[in-house]
């Protein structure tokens, strides 16, 4: 049946007929897409800005460890604190064959932070798509269009899913690029000092 609207009267038939196969199509384009495309259109300005600042808390990590932890010494000091049971227990084993490395270090001081913080970004969305639009009375407005019961549900579902995989390919992105920056100086920096010491020779 083409264009069976919520599906009511073809289930009602198929049940009829239960020795017969029946296909429902349905036209009209307001669904599931129709209703992500709304939820991006509204929260196109607030993900964004969720987006940007997670991202920037990934290029700012590396340089807050270093500043916060310079030396070796420090960094091991560290490492052993986050090995205490109650440190384990809150942020989970220590990631890393060499624990005072950049990028273990890194993944063990962010991983519940940034947890935490996604998670939030979620629960948020989806409550705004979802229980949000139940109490101000939008959503008796949306369900009386031609929308599947769950369609909002599935909508907030898959923009959280969405933004959740641009997150991890921006945060990704800013890790290595950081990391190769902030090596890149850091060998500038031993070259600047050889060919000074070369000159002084």
């Amino acid at each position: 049946e083409i264009g069976f609207g919520m599906g009511d009267t073809t289930s009602h038939i198929a049940k009829g007929m239960p020795d017969k196969d029946f296909i429902g199509v349905e036209v009209h384009t307001p669904g599931v897409g129709s209703l992500l495309r709304l939820a991006l259109r509204r929260d196109r300005v607030r993900l964004s800005v969720w987006i940007g600042i997670l991202t920037l808390m990934m290029v700012y990590a590396p340089y807050a460890i270093k500043l916060a932890y310079p030396e070796e010494a420090q960094r091991l000091a560290r490492v052993n604190l986050m090995k205490t049971p109650a440190a384990m227990m809150m942020g989970g084993p220590m990631f890393g064959g060499n624990e005072t490395e950049l990028g273990a270090m890194m993944a063990n001081e962010l991983m519940l932070t940034l947890i935490v913080a996604t998670s939030i970004l979620a629960i948020l969305t989806v409550i705004r798509h979802t229980r949000a639009e139940e109490e101000s009375g939008a959503a008796e407005l949306v369900l009386s269009s031609v929308v599947g019961r769950y369609a909002r549900t599935s909508a907030a579902l898959i923009l959280v899913g969405g933004v959740n995989a641009i997150l991890a390919v921006t945060m990704t992105v800013a890790m290595i690029l950081t990391t190769a920056i902030s090596i890149g100086l850091f060998g500038g920096g031993l070259l600047v000092l050889r060919l000074a010491d070369q000159s002084r020779d």
